[in-house]
């Protein structure tokens, strides 16, 4: 994901980060970043992410969610 820019962010059990991203059309995207290797994010960052599409089951609902894999920060020019 190029140019998205993080507009929740919110720490879970086991260190994990649950991420609302805002993507450069507007769409709003949910992902989750398990072991992130830096936590040195804040709201408003605009960010670059490798995601992998995978399924989430809980509760017995299946939903399609983004699994950060690496996450970088971008500078605005």
């Amino acid at each position: 994901l190029v140019g998205t820019k993080i507009q929740k962010m919110r720490e879970l059990k086991g260190g994990h980060l649950s991420l609302e991203l805002k993507s450069q059309d507007s769409s709003t995207l949910r992902a989750i970043w398990f072991g992130p290797e830096s936590k040195d994010f804040q709201v408003g960052d605009r960010v670059e992410a490798l995601v992998e599409v995978s399924w989430n089951e809980f509760l017995g609902n299946r939903t399609i969610q983004l699994q950060i894999k690496h996450l970088v920060k971008v500078n605005e020019a």
